[in-house]
């Protein structure tokens, strides 16, 4: 079996959804009673990982999602009103903020209206422009949006890498994120760790 191996400059890390209301003590999940410690450890273990990356020619993205309630479509403001429910990380709050995160000079920011970081976003024409062919897979949660981005990045015509170490969901979820980490490494992509990856990159 050959031996995986991606140039740098042809890779770019996606840091997917680390946003207040995803991953901060304070924000909708914890507030809803939902334990979220994995996905509050999230941010310092990414921005150790970016500076590992730094001058290796990788491009860091940062995505959030923000919700516009106003400029939903009709399907969603449906499903959303049968549902009885309302997304959090709505749009001019504080919960749809970054959290905890470091930027580095060179990266870039696309801002979702929901779960498919391609839809109405410049991230291909992004990707396109820098000459990517892979990308690296980090963020929240695990079988949702991290899930998504993957399978969708992956039918765009990229390579796709998970970090499993790098990607965490709600503490009681840890069963769902297990299984859609099983099911990308064998139909999407490849699901490796940190480490792993500095080495398929050759930077370890």
């Amino acid at each position: 079996m050959p031996t995986l191996q991606f140039d740098p400059v042809t890779c770019a890390l996606l840091v997917v959804d680390v946003q207040v209301d995803f991953c901060s003590p304070d924000g909708a999940t914890a507030r809803r009673g939902r334990p979220n410690t994995k996905m509050q450890a999230l941010p310092a273990k990414i921005n150790a990982f970016v500076k590992q990356l730094e001058d290796s020619g990788v491009l860091p993205i940062y995505i959030r999602a923000v919700v516009d309630e106003e400029n939903l479509s009709e399907q969603a403001q449906f499903f959303n009103e049968m549902k009885g429910v309302k997304r959090p990380t709505q749009k001019n709050t504080v919960g749809a903020e970054f959290y905890g995160l470091e930027f580095p000079d060179n990266a870039l920011f696309i801002e979702k209206t929901g779960g498919d970081p391609f839809l109405k976003t410049n991230l291909k024409q992004q990707l396109h422009e820098h000459g990517i062919k892979t990308v690296l897979v980090t963020g929240v949660r695990t079988e949702i949006c991290v899930d998504n981005t993957a399978r969708i990045a992956a039918r765009e015509g990229f390579h796709v890498v998970i970090i499993e170490d790098l990607v965490a969901t709600r503490d009681n979820n840890y069963d769902d994120a297990a299984y859609a980490l099983k099911y990308l490494d064998a139909y999407v992509g490849f699901v490796i760790s940190s480490d792993e990856t500095l080495q398929v990159l050759g930077l370890a």
